[in-house]
């Protein structure tokens, strides 16, 4: 919810975290590390959450307008085994993280995100690709995700089943439980 809330569950097996940020407070209840209990996100994750809460993406930074931009030219990248025109631009967070954005030539829609990100405490490279572009009331949205990181044997793959927009949100959604 604009301007700085976020709330995302993620349900496997039947279990759900919950991260959230309140406007102020990230917290968060994991079934898969502290059973039930509210509590605080660990820092090391709250870079990346500060990056997903920008859900327009790097090139609208709506939160972040210190942010530079730099463009790095036209290429041909290999996304899902095909050879795609690009333009690319790479991007300077104001907390100092980098990414590469490479946009397909003809459509200017990201097919492909360069970065490297802290996992489990290493610096690792990691790539994005977005593709299966669908209209979404009046958006060309994603709705296939992979993220390919270096040392691990297979993509992580996201499918969206369904997408809506501007659904509507009360405000305490977004609030700490009290249980801990």
């Amino acid at each position: 919810m604009r301007p700085n809330r976020l709330r995302k569950t993620l349900t496997l097996r039947g279990a759900s975290q919950i991260t959230a940020f309140d406007g102020t407070t990230w917290w968060r209840i994991d079934p898969f590390a502290s059973g039930a209990a509210v509590g605080p996100v660990p820092e090391a994750e709250l870079p990346d959450l500060q990056e997903e809460s920008e859900f327009d993406g790097p090139l609208l930074t709506r939160g972040l307008p210190r942010s530079r931009f730099r463009y790095v030219g036209a290429s041909v990248v290999t996304v899902g085994g095909r050879r795609v025109p690009v333009h690319s631009i790479h991007v300077t967070f104001p907390n100092g993280r980098e990414t590469t954005v490479h946009l397909d030539a003809g459509s200017f829609l990201e097919v492909l995100r360069t970065q490297t990100r802290p996992v489990m405490g290493r610096e690792t490279a990691m790539e994005l690709t977005s593709s299966d572009y669908r209209d979404v009331q009046g958006l060309k949205v994603p709705h296939l995700l992979e993220i390919r990181i270096t040392g691990m044997p297979s993509p992580i793959r996201i499918a969206v089943r369904e997408m809506r927009l501007n659904v509507p949100m009360r405000a305490d959604a977004f609030a700490r439980p009290s249980r801990e």
